[in-house]
């Protein structure tokens, strides 16, 4: 039978390492939710597609721009508008028909650029308000409403964050998941090994003193046959003591073939049954501290759950 002594060990290190890795920060539950906050709205002239118009800037200090984007194409087709297209010549997108009942009853097209800054980015919107660009100065009444617009948007923005963060936990849990499994089966095959070695341990014990008589009697036999071979006096009789030495030497090789086996096998069933203690004992100590961390990410994720109910109130 074949012993797998270099996959345990190899997957002993590999424990060792998961858990001195594992009990570091970045396994360590800990929420990760990026800020969604504002920083400031802002106007200024921006040149754009329709040339220097007045833009509303909205500062995202820890919002990357590709996600601030992805988003705010998404909330503004979701109020009626059409799927965002990009500007020909320009940096800029524009959705049209947007509904955006805090400022307007009325459809308007809504031209937007965002640009990374630093870990974070600014949207830049041109709300065209019926052949102008919205703006506190000309249209500060339906200008206050903007306050809406940025607020459900920003609510968009915590939502996602919030659902990455839930996303990552629960691949987390997954992944710790998938390494206690992979572990108890690690255990589950060390056991057997030993079942097996102990099975084999027995089983040669029994057999090898015979076998080491029946090799040292197989000897003998060779030895009183060459001495027959030798002396034997005509072509015929030494023909026949000939053959008959080949056919013991054979025989002997088959059984100092199957006592060599049988010590092998002893030897390194000898070597592996501690070996393979050695590791479930340490694999069993560092399963309970896996199931303990499985259970705190379980936990912070059913938090992550709740505070996602309730940005989405």
């Amino acid at each position: 039978m074949t012993f797998s002594r270099k996959y345990a060990i190899g997957v002993c290190f590999a424990l060792l390492s998961f858990f001195a890795y594992g009990q570091n920060d970045e396994m360590a539950p800990k929420t990760a939710e990026k800020s969604a906050e504002i920083s400031s709205i802002e106007e200024s002239t921006r040149n754009m597609s329709l040339g220097d118009q007045n833009a509303i800037a909205v500062r995202l200090p820890h919002e990357d721009a590709k996600t601030a984007e992805k988003l705010l194409d998404t909330y503004l087709q979701n109020h009626n508008g059409s799927r965002s297209k990009k500007v020909r010549k320009s940096n800029e997108k524009k959705s049209e028909g947007v509904i955006l009942s805090e400022i307007s009853s009325d459809p308007v097209d809504v031209y937007h650029e965002v640009v990374e800054m630093g870990e974070g980015s600014v949207v830049y919107l041109w709300v065209d308000v019926g052949g102008t660009m919205l703006s506190s100065e000309d249209n500060p009444e339906v200008f206050e409403g903007m306050q809406g617009v940025i607020d459900g948007y920003q609510k968009d923005l915590r939502v996602s964050n919030i659902e990455d963060e839930l996303e990552a936990e629960n691949d987390m849990i997954a992944d710790l998941q998938k390494e206690h499994d992979k572990q108890t089966k690690a255990i589950e095959k060390w056991k057997k090994e030993i079942e097996d070695c102990k099975l084999t341990l027995s089983a040669n014990e029994s057999s090898m003193p015979n076998e080491e008589k029946e090799v040292e009697a197989m000897k003998q036999k060779v030895s009183d046959q060459e001495t027959v071979f030798r002396t034997a006096s005509t072509d015929a009789s030494k023909k026949a003591e000939k053959k008959e030495l080949k056919s013991l030497e054979k025989q002997l090789r088959k059984l100092e073939n199957t006592l060599k086996k049988h010590q092998k096998e002893t030897q390194s069933c000898q070597e592996l049954i501690p070996e393979n203690e050695a590791s479930i004992q340490n694999a069993e100590s560092n399963l309970e501290a896996l199931l303990k961390n499985i259970e705190d990410h379980k936990q912070l994720a059913e938090e992550i759950q709740t505070k996602l109910a309730k940005a989405k109130a």
